[in-house]
């Protein structure tokens, strides 16, 4: 199976195949939620180069995790990436009572 995710000012579209995704996806997407979280991502450009990956798939990933409910905004003053409510994401399997309470 494989998504199609595209991003405004995207030229191409990027395509990940779940089956084949590494860990180092997660592990970029993890970076990116914290460095969004802490508020120092920093121009799209200088964000692109801190995760090592383009300024297109940076807009690939951003849109990934806005279709999943995040509330990404960019401060034109601060000149990075922030989140308008405080949240954070986790990639990490949890069980019932772990579920129940991230839920809360």
């Amino acid at each position: 199976m494989s998504i199609l995710i595209v991003a405004i000012p995207v030229t191409k579209p990027i395509t990940i195949n779940l089956h084949r995704m590494s860990s180092h996806i997660i592990d970029r997407l993890e970076r990116l939620d914290y460095l969004i979280r802490t508020k120092t991502t920093g121009t799209p450009d200088e964000l692109a180069k801190k995760l090592g990956i383009s300024r297109s798939q940076l807009y690939a990933y951003l849109s990934l995790l806005k279709d999943r409910g995040a509330p990404i905004s960019f401060s034109r003053y601060r000149k990075c990436f922030y989140y308008r409510t405080e949240g954070r994401f986790f990639f990490n399997y949890c069980s019932g009572n772990d579920v129940a309470a991230r839920v809360k």
